[in-house]
């Protein structure tokens, strides 16, 4: 957000993209909504697991399916991850085209975008029962519970850091662990550190230098809140329960007295089969490396000026 003093010595706000975004979402906004009021009437159960802490799990899901994320014993953090089927290793969701057209916070409607040269949704949220109200009444306006970290997860190294001890769980170990299940070490092996969706951690990006602080959960979720995300290809799905759990004693207590709990994970979709989903093109854009390799064929490029100042 840009500000700017006229001439009266108002300040206005003006968000030079935010045209940009509404039009692109504006196109399959018809669609969320089907798909909303769908969730709402009913949909039929394809699979359900109860999946436990301090491991990491996989699903597939196909094109129109919606992945429910639900709590069943206690507040339980978690970390997704996105992998389009037909290109795993290429194209997932990614924080920064879900930053440029959607947001880093997120509620009903909001899409996570794949990365670079794609560049298109790939999920959309389309139900989240959790009282936004409440975590903002009591942790301020900017208070959210599901976010986009800027990159990665929790990880060894985090750990090693802060408690000299890189030998705890945690989500980095977990996910990978879900896609070794997946498709075998060596192919993880070739996956990047993609960014961690998360759900059920109360947060607000509230600080300068922008930073994000935590909230206890204690209050925030009842039994039975749960995220639908609509899918919008065929997807690879991995989450980790987070070994932050509730994050309640996270400043009182080491790891190891940290509690995390079960969590119910459902596969669904409507009594005819898969719902209907956003259609949007791959973006007209090469890959870097592509492009270098044909002498930056076709490039477009602005002026270079002088005496600016």
């Amino acid at each position: 957000m840009t500000q700017i003093a006229n001439k009266e010595s108002k300040t206005l706000d003006i968000d030079l993209i935010a045209d940009g975004k509404k039009k692109l979402n504006d196109q399959f906004s018809q669609v969320i909504a089907n798909a909303k009021q769908k969730s709402l009437e009913g949909l039929r159960v394809v699979e359900e697991r109860i999946c436990e802490p301090y491991r990491g799990h996989s699903f597939e899901l196909k094109k129109g399916q919606i992945i429910r994320y639900e709590l069943i014993e206690g507040p339980q953090i978690i970390d997704t991850v996105y992998r389009v089927k037909s290109n795993p290793l290429g194209e997932y969701a990614d924080s920064y085209g879900t930053s440029s057209f959607s947001g880093l916070v997120f509620g009903e409607d909001d899409s996570f975008w794949s990365n670079t040269p794609y560049l298109r949704p790939v999920a959309t949220i389309v139900r989240d029962t959790v009282n936004l109200d409440k975590i903002k009444e009591c942790y301020g306006p900017k208070a959210v519970h599901s976010f986009v970290y800027p990159s990665g997860r929790c990880n060894a190294g985090l750990y090693g850091r802060y408690y000299e001890d890189g030998y705890y769980n945690n989500c980095d170990l977990n996910l990978t662990q879900a896609f070794v299940d997946l498709f075998g070490e060596e192919m993880a092996s070739q996956m990047e550190t993609t960014q961690a969706f998360m759900h059920f951690q109360p947060m607000a990006y509230d600080k300068f230098p922008t930073n994000y602080s935590l909230f206890p959960s204690k209050g925030i979720f009842k039994k039975g809140d749960y995220v639908d995300v609509l899918v919008h290809d065929d997807m690879y799905v991995a989450f980790s329960p987070c070994p932050l759990g509730d994050q309640n004693n996270f400043n009182d207590e080491g790891p190891e007295e940290w509690v995390c709990y079960p969590i119910k994970v459902s596969i669904l979709e409507g009594a005819d089969g898969p719902l209907e989903t956003v259609e949007i093109r791959n973006s007209n854009a090469p890959s870097a490396i592509e492009w270098l390799r044909e002498g930056r064929k076709g490039m477009k490029h602005g002026k270079v000026g002088t005496n600016g100042f």
